[in-house]
């Protein structure tokens, strides 16, 4: 259960350096904006990151959009910019200018998408985000207010370079709402919870309404987020040592070892044997 001061910081927009996440090691970067969604720009940066099978490059004058847990793989580059971050809660609390980023399908588990802005908008964009930097820093009363307007106007402008990923569906606020809690859910829970079922409980909902939401809001089914969540998190295990399948099967809370196997080989498309050599050869 939330503290009311917890619940209201929920509710807030934070906006930060962008050399605040990539200077961070992972000792002192703040647990709770693991959680948290993030829409980043970059000013200024080179390089790339592997999010899993997603190579991902940074370019000067480029936003990008990560769901919660993503924003770690961004820590160890070198760039400049700024980070606006945001809980789930916060996205229930706004206007369509924010949740119809939902219905864009820019913040998903799977991969990582971003939207180069043109040159001659550069200035004007970072102009913008510079006063939120600045009204985020100050003291001012009207402080989330202020930040949420000029929020608004930042959103309407990116909004008409993205096209809609079912423009012949109608998505409502509630729609994203739900999508955003979710995504938010499968990132807390994804090791005790497998079943789409379970979620749809926690939700006060049934399977087939979240799904069915879901696939319309995203352009992809529950379980699919929650499969893909799982063996992302399967490659990291395999990516970071030498793991065995038990080892990976355990720590991903599978207590049938063919199960795991057969549900890595489904959804990736090699067994896991193969995987783990790829994956190994690559590195050296």
């Amino acid at each position: 259960m939330l503290t009311v001061k917890e619940a209201k910081c929920n509710l807030n927009l934070e906006v930060h350096d962008l050399s605040m996440i990539t200077g961070c090691s992972k000792e002192t970067f703040p647990d709770y904006l693991s959680d948290y969604f993030f829409i980043v720009y970059v000013a200024n940066g080179v390089g790339a990151f592997k999010y899993f099978d997603q190579q991902v490059h940074l370019y000067p004058g480029s936003v990008y959009f990560f769901s919660p847990g993503q924003i770690n793989f961004l820590r160890h580059l070198i760039s400049e910019g700024t980070a606006l971050a945001f809980s789930s809660t916060f996205l229930s609390s706004q206007d369509l200018a924010l949740t119809a980023l939902m219905t864009r399908g820019l913040f998903s588990t799977s991969y990582i998408n971003l939207v180069k802005i043109p040159e001659q908008k550069h200035q004007e964009v970072e102009r913008l985000l510079m006063l939120m930097h600045a009204e985020y820093s100050g003291i001012s009363s009207l402080k989330q207010e202020v930040l949420h307007a000029l929020l608004r106007i930042f959103l309407a402008d990116l909004l008409k370079k993205i096209p809609l990923v079912n423009a012949d569906m109608s998505v409502t606020a509630t729609d994203a709402d739900l999508a955003a809690r979710f995504l938010e859910m499968v990132h807390a829970n994804f090791l005790t919870m497998k079943k789409v079922s379970e979620y749809a409980d926690r939700l006060c909902i049934t399977p087939n309404y979240l799904s069915a939401k879901i696939r319309i809001v995203t352009g992809y089914s529950a379980r699919y987020h929650i499969q893909q969540r799982i063996v992302q998190e399967a490659k990291h295990h395999v990516g970071n040592g030498s793991r065995t399948l038990k080892e990976v099967a355990y720590m991903l809370g599978f207590d049938d070892l063919s199960h795991f196997s057969k549900f890595f080989k489904n959804i990736t498309g090699m067994n896991f044997t193969h995987f783990k050599k790829s994956s190994m050869s690559l590195l050296n």
